[in-house]
This record gives C-alpha cells, sequence and structure tokens, in this order.
C-alpha cells in the first residue's frame, strides 16, 4: 500500500472514530442546531408566526385556514340571527336599543376597537421587535388610518352625506318630520336627533358595519401573533382583545335578531369587508400597497 493510500484509511478512520459516543457505539453526525444564545433568541423573536399563517392554502396562497375560518364568522352569526328571528323572535333584554351594552359598548364601538387596536400594537412591537415581519410603529399607523377612514366615510362623512346614507337617499329613502331645505343633505343622525322619520330605500345597517369590520380589523391584526401552546399561557392583552371579539360577535347576533331587515344587514356585511380585504388580503399581491401597509408575504 502506498504513502498515499495510507493517509486516505487513517483520515476515514479518524473521521469515523469522531463520531463515536462514549461507549464505543458509532452515532449519525448531528444536523446543525439553531443559534442558542442572544442572537438566536432575538431571530427567533423577529419571527411570529401565527396559527397555520404559515400555510396559504387557500385561492392560490391568498388565505390560510384560520383567515377563512374568521372570514366566515360573520355571514355565519347574521344567518344564525335571521333562523331566530323567523322560529323565536320572543323580546329579550338585547331586543332593547337601550341596553347597557349597546349603551356603552356598541354606541362607542370605533372608540373601543381603538383603544384595543392601539396595545395590541404596543405589546406586538414590544414583544417581537419594531422592525418584525408585523411592521413597526408607521406600518400600524398606516392600516389603523385607512381603518378609520373607512370607517368614517361610511358612518359619519363623506363630502356631506356619508355612503350609508347615501345608499339610502339614492335608493328612494328620505327624512320625514323634519323641515328642512335641502332633505337630501341631512343624515339619518340628524334626521333622527331633530325628532325626523328614516323612512324608505335600503338603508344598510350600520351596526352591522361597525361590527364586522372593527371585528375583522382585530382579527388580521391578532392571528399572525398568535400560536396555541399548552406550555404557554396568553398574554392579558391578547385575552382582552379576545373578549372585545365575542362581544361584537354577540351584538352582531343580537343585531341580526331583533334590528334590521336582512338585506339591510347583509349590506351593512358587505361594506364591513371591503376595505380589509383590500389592505390585508388582496395588498399581498400587491407589491406597492403590501410594502406600504406592511402585508406583503
Amino acid at each position: 500500500m502506498d504513502q498515499g493510500s495510507e493517509r486516505t484509511l487513517l483520515a476515514t478512520s479518524a473521521s469515523r472514530e469522531s463520531i463515536r459516543d462514549p461507549s464505543g457505539e458509532p452515532t449519525e453526525p448531528r444536523e446543525p442546531t439553531e443559534p442558542s444564545g442572544p442572537e438566536g433568541a432575538t431571530e427567533q423573536a423577529e419571527r411570529p408566526r401565527g396559527i397555520g399563517l404559515e400555510k396559504r392554502e387557500l385561492l392560490d396562497g391568498l388565505l390560510s385556514v384560520p383567515e377563512a375560518m374568521v372570514l366566515c364568522l360573520y355571514p355565519l352569526a347574521l344567518l344564525l340571527g335571521q333562523i331566530v328571528h323567523i322560529v323565536n323572535p320572543s323580546p329579550s333584554y338585547f331586543s332593547n336599543k337601550r341596553n347597557i351594552f349597546n349603551l356603552l359598548f356598541v354606541k362607542q364601538g370605533w372608540f373601543w376597537t381603538t383603544i384595543v387596536y392601539v396595545l395590541h400594537a404596543a405589546q406586538t412591537i414590544r414583544t417581537f421587535g419594531p422592525n418584525n415581519k408585523l411592521g413597526g410603529p408607521v406600518k400600524y399607523v398606516a392600516r389603523y388610518i385607512a381603518a378609520m377612514i373607512w370607517w368614517l366615510f361610511f358612518t359619519q362623512w363623506l363630502f356631506g352625506l356619508p355612503i350609508m346614507d347615501r345608499v339610502f337617499v339614492i335608493t328612494g329613502g328620505s327624512c320625514e318630520g323634519v323641515d328642512v331645505e335641502n332633505i337630501g343633505s341631512i343624515t339619518s343622525a340628524l334626521c333622527r336627533a331633530r325628532g325626523g322619520v328614516w323612512i324608505g330605500g335600503h338603508d344598510p345597517s350600520g351596526h352591522t358595519f361597525l361590527m364586522v369590520h372593527s371585528s375583522l380589523v382585530l382579527w388580521f391584526e391578532l392571528l399572525p401573533t398568535i400560536k396555541f401552546d399548552s406550555s404557554t399561557s396568553l398574554p392579558l392583552m391578547t385575552k382582552i382583545l379576545f373578549a372585545v371579539l365575542a362581544l361584537w360577535w354577540w351584538m352582531l347576533l343580537m343585531t341580526a335578531i331583533y334590528f334590521h331587515s336582512f338585506f339591510e344587514k347583509v349590506g351593512g356585511l358587505v361594506w364591513g369587508y371591503i376595505e380589509v380585504l383590500i389592505v390585508y388580503v388582496l395588498a399581498r399581491r400587491v407589491n406597492s400597497l403590501g410594502r406600504f401597509f406592511g402585508t406583503l408575504d
């Protein structure tokens, strides 16, 4: 045997010896592991992965299963409410518009949504850092402003009447019982405040819009940040957010049972989906929008 072959055999033998355990039995080579020091911890913290959101299997990769389930929650509430309305619409505490949940929470729904949104954003940035895939403060502000403008345009003002009142007037509705010069410019809120009656036309449910729009915004902010694990408990802020989402869904169900016609509620539902689908879903396929809002994959 020449010297080159001998050196090769010695190197091979040394390599085999290096992967034997203390008992002398050979072991399989170990795969590289993730960094365990501070750098590794930082890297892991900057990669939040939500419940199944790493796999978008629906609509050619546009939606994950949890997101699709969330989008189905609110049509389901309307259908359940309509069934109860038809089968047994007996009065209850929630059929009174002056119930405490309606007065304290629903009437101030956007205020509560804003508070929860801001607190959740602060918790997420503090937990995962400002440069995580969810976006820093600027991206959170951009998404909130988009949601707020859509709420404002639909329920409060759009260079005059808000969208909901424009739809009502265009479809033949009017305010009766109030002496105004330009009957087409009075809002539904002002009509009722002056003792008038908002009649005729198609009146898309503002309550339905608010509950659906607010809930979907919160859901799409929440889903990328949570992963259920039996070894850890959810943060307090996340539990509060779940409580708000549960309340909004319940109040939507009560609206579906006791108030508005079915098609007025469907109208409010559809308008409630539009902004969320653009910002959180369709923007994933439009690079400029996705980068602006921080929702680009």
